[in-house]
C-alpha cells in the first residue's frame, strides 16, 4: 500500500511509472481530487486515456480497483445492492419448519448475510488506509434517475437501505467518474467532483504515449503514425482517432512487420484507426496519399539545414523537447535511419558505404537496455561485447558492472534487477569499449539514481580525454562540459 503522492511532481512520477505520459494540468487535477478527497470526474472523448487513470491510480498505490460500468437502464439492484431473494425463501421455509416466529424471521431475513453487495456498496467497505478506487465508468450511458441516486454515494459517501440504515464508508474511496459526453451529465454531480477536461494529446506527448506502449515500433514508424493521426484530428470525420485507435495501428504496423507507412499500408489498416466506414470512405485512396506525403514533408523539414562536424575528443549534446527528433537524430547518426536529405559522413566517407566497419567503430545505447531476462547481468555484457566485437574476459567485465555499483549483482538474472540496474548493466559495456573511438547514448542517464549519473559521467568525461568522440541525449545538466550543443525544436 502506497502513500498518496504530496505533491503535483509526485502525482506526474506515479503516472509516469505506470507508462501513463500525463500533461500537468492533470496531474493537478489528480493531485488536487487525491488531496481534497473529492471525487474526479474526467470527460473528454472516448480513446483520450480516461478509464486508464483510475486503473494507474488503483496500481500505483496499491489499491483495490471497482469498477461500475454505465448502461442505459443502470438501477440500484445493479450498481448498489439486492437482496438474495432465493436465499431469503430458504430461509423462511426453514423457519416455518423449526417453528420461528415471524417477527423473528422478518427481522433475520433482512440482515447482512442476505445482502448482495454490488460494485457502489463495496467500495464504501475499504478500511482506513486502504479505501478502494471506485471507477463510475462513462455515466453519460445512465439514465438521469440514476444521477440523481448517486448525490447521496459522493456527497457523504454513504448508502441508504430502508430495511437496515444507513451504511457509511469508515474512509473514502478515491472516486473517478468518466464520460465520453454523449449527453450533459447534471451540474449537481459535477458540482460535488473536480472537473477536468482530457483532451488530445498534442504530437510530442502522443508519441511519448506511443514510445512507452508500443515500444516495438520502430522510431519512424513511431513518428509516422503519431503525425499521420495528428492530421486526421483536423478533418471532419464522424468519429476522431483517439489515443487507443494509436496505440492499435501501431501494434498492427508492427505485426505487418511494417517499418514505415506506405500508401498501400494506409489503406489496407484503416480499419485499425476509423470505426466508420464512411470515414474510412472518405479517407482512403487520394487523401491517405496526400496526407502521407505532408506528413513526409513535416518530418524531412524537421532536420532540414541541421549540419555539425564532430572530431576526436569533442562531446556533442543534443537537447530538445520530447518529440523534437533527438532519438531519430541519433539513429541517423549511428546508420539506422537513413536521412530524407543529406548524409552522414564518417572520415571523409559516407556511412552507408562504410556500414560494418563504421559499426565496429562505434558503440550505441539507446532507450532499450536489450537485456535478456533470462540471462545474468554477466552474461548479458558478455553478450553485448561480443556481439559489438568488444573481447572481455570474465574479471573484466566483473570489474565493468562494479564501476557502474553492481557488485554482488553479475550473477543474478536480468528480471530480478531494477530499472535502475538493468540500465546500468547496458551502461556498463562503456567501461570495456574504451578503445572504441565512438559513443553514441540516448538518455544514458535515464532511471539512474545520483552515484550511478556520477560514474557514467566519469566514464564519459575520461573517454573525450582519451581523444574519442561522444554524441548523446539528456533532460538532465550533465557534468561534463559540451564542445558542441545542439537544440531541437519540436516538429
Amino acid at each position: 500500500m502506497s502513500a498518496l503522492p504530496k505533491s503535483i511532481d509526485d502525482t506526474l512520477a506515479l503516472l509516469a511509472r505506470a507508462d501513463y505520459v500525463a500533461e500537468r494540468s492533470l496531474a493537478t487535477a489528480v493531485f488536487l481530487a487525491l488531496k481534497m478527497r473529492r471525487p474526479l470526474f474526467l470527460e473528454g472523448e472516448a480513446g483520450v486515456g480516461k478509464t486508464e487513470i483510475a486503473k494507474v491510480l488503483a496500481g500505483g498505490l496499491g489499491r483495490t480497483l471497482v469498477r461500475l460500468q454505465c448502461y442505459e437502464g443502470l438501477d440500484i439492484a445493479s450498481a448498489v445492492y439486492e437482496w438474495n431473494y432465493s436465499r431469503q425463501m430458504i430461509e423462511i421455509r426453514l423457519a416455518e419448519s423449526q417453528g420461528v416466529s415471524r417477527d423473528a424471521v422478518a427481522k433475520d431475513i433482512f440482515s447482512e448475510r442476505f445482502l448482495v453487495k454490488r460494485p457502489l456498496m463495496q467500495a464504501l467497505e475499504g478500511a482506513p488506509g486502504a479505501a478502494p478506487v471506485l471507477l463510475i465508468d462513462e455515466l453519460d450511458r445512465t439514465d438521469e434517475p440514476f444521477e440523481a441516486y448517486l448525490l447521496e454515494v459522493l456527497s457523504d459517501f454513504q448508502i441508504t437501505i430502508p430495511e437496515i440504515g444507513t451504511v457509511k464508508a469508515k474512509e473514502p474511496p478515491i472516486v473517478v467518474l468518466t464520460s465520453n459526453r454523449t449527453r450533459e451529465i447534471h451540474d449537481a454531480i459535477k458540482r460535488r467532483c473536480f472537473y477536468h477536461w482530457v483532451d488530445y494529446p498534442d504530437a510530442a506527448r502522443e508519441l511519448e504515449i506511443v514510445k512507452r506502449k508500443a515500444p516495438e515500433a520502430s522510431e519512424k514508424l513511431s513518428r509516422e503514425v503519431v503525425a499521420f493521426v495528428q492530421r486526421l484530428r483536423k478533418m471532419d470525420l464522424f468519429k476522431l482517432p483517439g489515443v487507443a485507435e494509436t496505440l492499435d495501428w501501431s501494434k498492427a504496423l508492427v505485426a505487418l512487420d511494417k517499418m514505415t507507412l506506405d500508401p498501400q499500408t494506409v489503406n489496407d489498416t484503416l480499419g485499425a484507426l476509423l470505426k466508420y466506414q464512411d470515414d474510412i470512405t472518405r479517407v482512403r485512396g487520394s487523401e491517405a496519399e496526400k496526407l502521407l506525403a505532408e506528413v513526409r514533408a513535416e518530418l524531412a523539414a524537421a532536420y532540414n539545414g541541421l549540419g555539425f562536424a564532430l572530431r576526436g575528443g569533442e562531446l556533442l549534446r543534443i537537447g530538445g523537447a520530447n518529440g523534437s527528433g533527438k532519438t531519430s537524430l541519433l539513429r541517423i547518426a549511428c546508420g539506422l535511419l537513413e536521412p530524407t536529405r543529406g548524409e552522414v559522413r564518417w572520415a571523409g566517407e559516407n556511412i552507408r558505404r562504410l556500414q560494418e566497419e563504421f559499426w565496429r567503430r562505434l558503440v550505441y545505447v539507446g532507450h532499450a537496455n536489450a537485456i535478456k531476462d533470462d540471462l545474468t547481468a554477466a552474461e548479458n555484457l558478455h553478450v553485448a561485447c561480443t556481439l559489438a566485437g568488444v573481447r572481455a574476459q570474465p574479471a573484466r567485465i566483473g570489474e565493468a558492472l562494479d564501476r557502474l555499483g553492481l557488485a554482488g549483482c553479475e550473477n543474478l538474472p536480468a528480471r530480478v534487477l531494477s530499472q535502475g540496474q538493468r540500465r546500468r548493466t547496458a551502461l556498463a559495456r562503456l567501461a570495456l569499449s574504451e578503445a572504441v573511438p565512438l559513443w553514441i547514448l540516448d538518455e544514458p542517464f535515464a532511471a539512474l539514481d545520483a552515484a550511478a549519473v556520477e560514474h557514467v559521467q566519469n566514464l564519459i568525461a575520461e573517454h573525450v580525454s582519451r581523444g574519442a568522440a561522444v554524441i548523446l541525449t539528456t533532460h538532465l545538466e550533465a557534468g561534463i562540459a559540451a564542445t558542441l550543443r545542439i537544440d531541437l525544436q519540436a516538429s
